[in-house]
């Protein structure tokens, strides 16, 4: 149900091992288990950090909301912000999810690696099947038809499947090796299938058929986003030239452009009346509500992050959903702009660890710089930065004696000094 996300790194995750049972996956009727706990490998304590995200789906009804992580596919109470399970079958990182219009199942694609392969899951039970184990590379993007008996995927190879679910076969292969699919999409007619890619074209293909229908040219960059108007007769489609385009599905002919105030466009959705297109950036700090019908920026969300690489509506039309690269989740009220609640602790690189020599904290790298872990709670602290850190960077850390100053060596041969207990960046040693 999402373009493939761009802002992918490899993650080494922070687990701390000792002897301890591990808990069981499903706990969605009692309290909400621990995070730290849940689906950890056999003799772990605890997990610090839950893995970089990479798409984010929500149920039909509104109660679940999948991640896909670079560690398996976690879900959440989407009411409460409560993590519910762990799905960790995939081998490698998970790179997108869709729910099934009945919400019982949950499409999961693998990513880079070994374990490319397509999982459908029934969240009542945990339970999983394989419907595709086949080479296409990295399943970067998944869309159910309105009835639940189909799936499409697409793939960095640039391969886009339709496959029937009832069936477990593949019914149509739209594209074949033909630039990096970002994103797939079924219309809500279930009639017609959207495709963006690299190639900067928007391809509109018939699904009874699985001929094109359109292929609709003007982007000048990168297709990152589209989206379908509820009546299926419009497709809007966002990319990294910084526009947002409108199309007629019917004919293929383009209607109208808007032009955004940043490159890459990374996320469309039009509102559930048809009447606005919501739009995030990769580079800015707020959500735009464009008016379909006059072009206009008519409302502004401010957003406490950069780089939001998708959006939901939440079934009930009163929650935006919002998924940024670095790491959280917000869940904002529509009518106030206000964040509800947030989803936290998901990370990126973590390159290198180390351990104060009281044993209460733990320094791993991050997206932003160092992050500083306390062990007892297992929650972050602090995060330590400047102008140049971050995870890319920095190779090596260590605490001093008396755990006052972290020292980092970075891959261009500096040495930061940090002072663990202010925050602040004491000096750098060429």
């Amino acid at each position: 149900m999402r373009k493939a996300n761009f802002y992918q790194h490899l993650n080494l995750l922070v687990v701390i091992s000792m002897l301890l049972c591990v808990q069981g996956l499903f706990n969605a009727y009692g309290d909400p288990p621990d995070i730290t706990k849940i689906g950890l490998p056999e003799g772990a304590v605890a997990r610090l950090g839950i893995g970089g995200i990479e798409d984010i789906a929500i149920s039909p009804n509104g109660k679940h909301l999948a991640i896909a992580s670079q560690i398996g596919v976690w879900l959440y109470d989407a009411q409460t912000g409560d993590a519910i399970s762990f799905l960790d079958k995939h081998e490698t990182s998970v790179r997108s999810v869709a729910f099934s219009p009945d919400g019982f199942t949950l499409a999961s694609g693998g990513g880079l690696g070994e374990d490319r392969s397509i999982r459908l899951w029934d969240i009542r039970t945990g339970e999983h099947s394989v419907l595709s184990s086949t080479d296409y590379n990295d399943v970067g993007a998944l869309s159910f038809s309105s009835d639940g008996n189909l799936l499409v995927s697409g793939h960095h190879s640039g391969n886009v499947i339709l496959w029937d679910v009832t069936t477990d076969k593949l019914k149509h292969k739209l594209l074949e090796n033909n630039g990096q699919v970002l994103q797939v999409e079924f219309s809500p007619d279930g009639k017609t299938v959207a495709i963006g890619s690299l190639d900067t074209t928007l391809r509109l293909w018939d699904v009874d058929t699985g001929q094109l229908k359109h292929e609709c040219l003007g982007h000048t960059d990168w297709v990152m986003t589209v989206t379908f108007s509820p009546d299926s007769s419009v497709i809007a489609s966002g990319g990294r030239d910084g526009t947002i385009r409108l199309w007629d599905v019917e004919t293929g002919k383009h209607k109208n452009t808007f032009q955004g105030s940043s490159k890459l466009i990374s996320t469309v959705k039009f509102s559930p009346d048809g009447n606005f297109l919501i739009c995030g950036h990769a580079y800015r700090k707020d959500i735009q509500f464009w008016n379909v019908s006059t072009g206009d920026v008519e409302k502004v969300i401010r957003v406490p992050d950069k780089g939001i690489t998708e959006l939901l509506y939440s079934p009930d039309k009163k929650t935006l959903i919002g998924m940024h690269w670095v790491g959280n989740i917000h869940f904002w009220d529509i009518d106030t702009g206000t964040i509800k609640f947030s989803i936290k602790n998901y990370t990126l690189n973590a390159y290198s660890i180390a351990y104060s020599t009281d044993g209460k904290t733990l320094a791993s790298t991050s997206d932003t710089g160092i992050a500083l872990w306390d062990i007892e709670t297992r929650t972050q602290k602090m995060t330590l930065t400047n102008n140049r850190s971050g995870a890319e960077t920095i190779a090596a850390l260590a605490f001093s004696p008396d755990n006052r100053t972290i020292v980092s060596g970075d891959w261009d041969g500096k040495i930061s000094l940090w002072d663990s207990t202010t925050n602040e960046h004491i000096k750098t040693l060429k």
